[in-house]
């Protein structure tokens, strides 16, 4: 995730433990999650790096409240190519929609 994210390594790490402690993710199915948001990205004008930001903002609140990790990661992609917003911005924005 640090290289296809454009991230550095500790950043890279804090976002995928919190996506995958949300999600109940397994070690061994990490790539699964990496691999989702790279083709996310070829698809979207929205960065591997800056989906997997927003992600580890809302990815708790968002597994709790039953909201699965595709959609999740498809209505962050379109909020952040529609907006242009920072992913910092668009993980808090979700994270307050999904937490009321």
């Amino acid at each position: 995730l640090a290289v296809v994210g454009q991230l550095d390594a500790a950043e890279s790490t804090n976002d995928l433990t919190a996506i995958t402690k949300s999600y109940n993710i397994t070690v061994e199915d990490t790539e699964s999650v990496v691999d989702k948001l790279v083709a996310t990205d070829l698809r979207f004008a929205a960065s591997t790096g800056e989906i997997a930001t927003a992600l580890g903002k809302v990815a708790n609140s968002a597994g709790q409240a039953g909201l699965g990790l595709d959609q999740l990661i498809g209505l962050i992609a379109v909020s952040e190519e529609k907006t242009r917003q920072s992913a910092e911005v668009i993980g808090s924005a979700w994270q307050s929609i999904v937490s009321r």
